[in-house]
C-alpha cells in the first residue's frame, strides 16, 4: 500500500481551507482516513477534512473528489498511486464569485450583478424582480 497525502487550499488566497472529500480505491471501495468525520446515512460517502489528510491507498487509478458546500464546484482529480511509496496532491477550491474573473482581471460589481440578474430573469420567465 502507498500513502496518499492531500492538501486542500483556497484558489486565490492559497490558505488550507475545509472541505468535505470523497475518496474511491482503484476497487471501488470508499477511502478515509483513520479517525475522520464521516457522513451518515444514505447517499454519497464522504468525509469532512481539515485542509490536509493522509491515508493509504492501493495500486491504481484513486478518484478523489473535495466540495465545499454551494460556494466551490467540486474538484475531481484522478491519481495514479504506486505498489509502495507516496503521492503528494494539491488541490485548489475556486469558489465560484471567483471563477467570474475572466483571464486574471478581477469582476466588477456591475459584472456580477449583470450575471446575477440574467439568471433571475431566466429561472422567472422574464419577470421583473426588483433588486436588493
Amino acid at each position: 500500500m502507498a500513502t496518499l497525502k492531500v492538501t486542500i487550499r483556497d484558489a486565490v488566497s492559497g490558505a488550507p481551507i475545509e472541505a468535505k472529500v470523497h475518496v474511491l480505491s482503484a476497487g471501488g471501495r470508499f477511502l478515509q482516513p483513520a479517525g475522520s468525520v464521516c457522513k451518515v446515512g444514505p447517499g454519497m460517502p464522504f468525509f469532512y477534512c481539515p485542509g490536509e489528510f493522509t491515508l493509504s491507498a492501493q495500486r491504481g487509478s484513486t478518484d478523489i473528489v473535495a466540495e465545499r458546500g454551494t460556494e466551490c464546484p467540486p474538484l475531481r482529480r484522478v491519481v495514479s498511486m504506486p505498489a509502495k511509496g507516496s503521492v503528494e496532491v494539491e488541490m485548489l477550491l475556486e469558489r465560484w464569485i471567483d471563477s467570474l474573473r475572466g483571464n486574471g482581471t478581477r469582476a466588477t460589481p456591475t459584472s456580477i450583478t449583470t450575471s446575477w440578474r440574467r439568471t433571475r430573469t431566466c429561472a422567472f420567465n422574464s419577470t421583473r424582480l426588483s433588486t436588493i
